[in-house]
């Protein structure tokens, strides 16, 4: 992954007046209106149930609108499911989720080679993904016997070998020590710093929101604020959403590599 030259610029996802209704008619998203650019660092905070994973499935075509356009790239998410797979990698919550391979190298392996990659490139971007999450030294071992931190650092890597533009990422701190926390921001944090493009959804945003450029708010399936953080996170708690000790007393918040 290369670093971006001009990060900011081009809008790399547009999403325009996204409706979703679940097949039950549960609605899960109403009229969002929302541009991600490249190079950014983004955000999406909000209580369970505010429709913060919903959207982000809607980012690489999980899930498809009921109303309303996602392009990523330029390309309709209904057109091209799987051109929009390529451009954004999801981290799911529960790693497991997205295990599949015997060994951390096959786990990583799985994607690019569903690409009908040769067997060169797929060992190029193996060795690559997992040098960047740094878990090179682990790559015959099962997934089954790595810690918590490590699951969704494998995850992480399963993505980039895919070599997407987008990583996006559902509450990646969930159910992690303080040091898983502390070696999967190191690791988002240095790839973003290689010019992907991050978006973090998160009910808990103190562990992460001293790095984000940009803080979005759900409630109720829509977006209820949507700007800097030093400018919102303040008044997270209307929308049931905790505010991080630095903004209760006005200071700027720290991270939690320092």
């Amino acid at each position: 992954m290369t670093a971006m030259k001009s990060p900011l610029l081009h809008p790399l996802i547009e999403i325009r007046d996204l409706t979703h209704r679940f097949p039950d008619g549960t609605p899960g998203l109403s009229h969002v209106n929302l541009t991600f650019h490249e190079g950014s660092f983004v955000v999406i905070a909000g209580a369970n149930g505010s429709g913060k994973t919903t959207l982000l499935k809607h980012l690489n075509a999980l899930l498809l609108p009921t109303h309303g356009t996602v392009r990523v790239d330029g390309e309709d998410t209904r057109k091209n499911p799987l051109f929009i797979r390529q451009k954004v990698g999801l981290v799911f919550q529960n790693p497991d989720q997205q295990i599949v391979g015997e060994t951390v190298y096959d786990d990583t392996a799985f994607g690019p080679e569903n690409l009908m990659l040769d067997r060169r490139r797929v060992r190029e971007r193996v060795r690559t993904a997992l040098r960047a999450v740094s878990l090179s030294e682990k790559a015959e071992q099962p997934p089954h016997l790595l810690s918590g931190g490590e699951k969704r650092r494998l995850a992480i890597a399963g993505i980039l070998a895919m070599k997407p533009r987008v990583l996006a990422l559902d509450e990646p701190f969930s159910s992690l020590d303080y040091p898983g926390i502390r070696e999967v921001l190191r690791q988002v944090l240095a790839l973003h710093r290689l010019g992907a493009t991050v978006i973090v959804t998160t009910h808990d945003v103190e562990k992460i929101i001293a790095h984000a450029e940009r803080l979005v708010v759900m409630q109720k399936g829509t977006v209820a604020a949507d700007g800097p953080p030093d400018q919102i996170a303040s008044g997270l708690e209307r929308f049931g959403v905790r505010v991080p000790c630095a903004f209760r007393w006005g200071r700027r918040a720290e991270s939690w590599l320092d």
